[in-house]
């Protein structure tokens, strides 16, 4: 009996304290599993709602020989004229709907895509932000959006902008 081992208590709390911890990390990882499943099936959704952008060109009429095509304008972010108050800057992402030659569709709209960017920047620098935080701005600023691409355009003409996001900060 003499050389039969005690259980040491610091070994036994030792051990217990171990598991409680793997338990708590493979809660945690099963968490952040569902989570990313959950964020995904979101993600899907979004990209199904954006599949069904076409329905958004009704009331619309393409010119003979043309098609609607979209161009997306991933994040931009540019400082707003500058007024009285908090310096504000926009962050800003969106939807070009053109109506675009059959034969040759957005091959104009494409190439000239960083020149649009420019002008874009430029409107962006030349808005107050007191104009842009009202609805009636937003609208004014889509419509100057659009004059502006358009006079960079020969064949290819933009004839909606949908925003993804509209954000003052």
């Amino acid at each position: 009996m003499e050389n039969e081992k005690k259980n040491n208590p610091l070994l036994v709390l030792l051990i217990i304290i171990n598991t409680v911890f793997v338990i708590f990390i493979l809660v945690k990882q099963f968490q952040i599993n569902k989570v990313a499943e959950n964020s995904s099936s979101k993600t899907s959704t979004v990209a199904e709602e954006n599949d069904e952008l076409p329905t958004l060109y009704n009331g619309l009429k393409a010119r003979e020989n043309h098609i609607f095509e979209q161009i997306e304008f991933k994040e931009m972010h540019a400082n707003f004229q500058k007024d009285t108050g908090p310096k504000r800057f926009l962050k800003l992402s969106f939807i070009l709907v053109i109506d675009t030659p059959q034969s040759r569709p957005l091959a104009e709209a494409q190439s000239m895509k960083p020149k649009m960017r420019d002008g874009i920047y430029s409107l962006i620098n030349n808005t107050k932000s007191k104009q842009a935080l009202r609805l009636e701005g937003r609208s004014a600023f889509k419509e100057n959006l659009i004059e502006r691409i358009n006079r960079l355009l020969k064949k290819d003409k933009v004839v909606r902008v949908l925003f993804k996001t509209f954000l003052v900060k």
